[in-house]
């Protein structure tokens, strides 16, 4: 382990807080927000918290300096103010999560673990080729983008191996490990669509790649893309595609379809 692999620049009044985060085989080091360039240029963290209490303009504009000089290493930004404006001028800037207070310990410390966890694995020992899942084609070009959020390729991973299951929000930010109104800013921003639109589409994608099976009827097909109603199925199908998956079924027979 290196040397205050975890950086915390925050204000006084939170450092009993900070105090009492532990994160097991971890070292943190707890500066001012003021010496945060200063104490950079001589420590490599895996990670950095930093915390802007109220002043969320000077925050955001310390975060995208900080992420400009150090572009690789995650940051999370806290604050104990919180607004959409804010929530995306912290991303813009180059947050990784961000974090509305008063928030525990504990969920900080899992924050945290999950960052190290995908940066380590992700980054140092498996260069993004390999998290342990079954990279799909729709999802290989996220994999060499280093400006891609490892956290968000592994939500996406989880919807694509998960599309047959009964996926809701709050499973999804629940994995992300982000507050709901955070997580779904936080896909739109990258994805370009909310979380479960982006489900939606995934699961019709993954019908059409059924619809190639002659020995599944059109039922059967919505069941496993995750559709438990089939007229529903019909419906979202129609409005993606302006056919109906059995007129798509139809076209590959001719050979219109690929």
């Amino acid at each position: 382990m290196q040397e205050n692999s975890i950086i915390i620049f925050t204000n006084g009044r939170n450092l009993k807080f900070y105090r009492r985060l532990e994160v097991p085989g971890e070292k943190l080091g707890i500066y001012s927000c003021a010496k945060s360039i200063q104490i950079l240029s001589n420590l490599n963290p895996d990670i950095i918290l930093l915390d802007c209490g109220h002043q969320t303009k000077t925050g955001v504009a310390l975060l995208k300096k900080i992420n400009n000089s150090y572009p690789k290493i995650p940051i999370i930004f806290l604050t104990d103010m919180s607004c959409e404006d804010t929530v995306l001028a912290a991303f813009h800037a180059g947050a990784r999560e961000y974090v509305k207070k008063p928030v525990t310990p504990v969920l900080l410390r899992d924050i945290v673990e999950h960052f190290l966890k995908n940066k380590r694995n992700s980054y140092e020992e498996l260069s993004r080729s390999n998290l342990n899942y079954n990279i799909t084609s729709s999802l290989s070009r996220y994999l060499n983008d280093d400006k891609f959020p490892v956290r968000l390729l592994d939500t996406l991973i989880f919807i694509d191996d998960q599309l047959n299951e009964q996926l809701n929000l709050t499973d999804l930010a629940q994995w992300a490990m982000m507050e709901k109104s955070y997580f779904t800013r936080y896909f739109k921003k990258y994805m370009g669509m909310s979380p479960m639109k982006y489900v939606n589409a995934q699961r019709i994608e993954y019908s059409k790649k059924l619809l190639h099976n002659k020995n599944l009827n059109i039922t059967e097909i919505a069941y496993l893309a995750g559709f438990n109603d089939l007229n529903r199925f019909i419906r979202n199908f129609k409005r993606l595609n302006n056919l109906s998956p059995t007129a798509y079924r139809k076209g590959l027979v001719s050979g219109k379809k690929s």
